[in-house]
């Protein structure tokens, strides 16, 4: 299944892959795909499923798939933007939201603490 509205986007299923900037391809479209660094801005501790706000801080694509793992962390095939503004009032593109597998994983992440997005 796959749900797309303004404002986030998650792909649900096994053979298909969420790409940054909204395509969904099948996995083997993007396998060998490269890591990608963000910076931990927010973590959501109270709620389950944990979620965050990180920043990417190089330009590019990057895939999202069952595999997935932030800072060496296993999250969920599920992406999102929130709506972050920069300073001058523009969306800005560049925060994602991302729902850790298992709230036991939390103590492994930190405000602040940059981490590589990877397969698995």
């Amino acid at each position: 299944m796959i749900n797309v509205s303004l404002s986030s986007i998650s792909v649900i299923g096994q053979d298909r892959t969420l790409v940054a900037g909204g395509r969904i391809c099948s996995k083997a479209a993007v396998s060998g795909g490269h890591e990608m660094k963000f910076r931990i801005e927010h973590i959501f501790q109270q709620q389950r499923p944990v979620s965050l706000f990180a920043r990417q801080l190089e330009p590019g694509e990057f895939a999202i798939s069952e595999r997935s793992r932030l800072g060496g962390v296993p999250i969920k095939p599920y992406l999102s933007q929130p709506r972050a503004l920069t300073a001058d009032g523009q969306p800005d593109m560049t925060v994602f939201t991302f729902v850790l597998a298992t709230a036991n994983d939390l103590p492994r992440l930190q405000v602040g603490q940059d981490a590589e997005l990877e397969e698995a």
